[in-house]
């Protein structure tokens, strides 16, 4: 399968399924964020959300994360995109790094 398919499916198949959690949770088509919501849950290994979204959802998810894209709603456009925002790094906390204060 050529790549431009590849990503197509990844991008329909997470679209679907966070417009899906987003009209079940809040009755909305996609609720402000939710795509946040549900990275840091995917990253997290939130129980909830591993019952939740089917296997193939599941792992078009994951191969979009690991390729470094991820879905991210444009209001101008209406719709959401792929994108390489740096969505991963705001969402992971990495406390291996000392936090500076005015005592240090």
């Amino acid at each position: 399968m050529p790549i431009e398919y590849e990503m197509k499916y990844l991008y329909e198949t997470t679209v679907d399924a966070i417009s899906r959690y987003s009209e079940d949770h809040t009755a909305a088509y996609w609720f402000i964020n939710i795509e946040h919501t549900v990275l840091k849950n995917i990253l997290n290994r939130d129980c909830y959300s591993l019952v939740y979204f089917e296997d193939h959802e599941m792992c078009a998810m994951r191969e979009l994360i690991r390729r470094g894209y991820w879905v991210k709603w444009i209001s101008s456009e209406g719709k959401p995109i792929l994108s390489k925002d740096p969505l991963l790094p705001q969402n992971q906390w990495d406390d291996t790094k000392p936090i500076k204060c005015g005592a240090d």
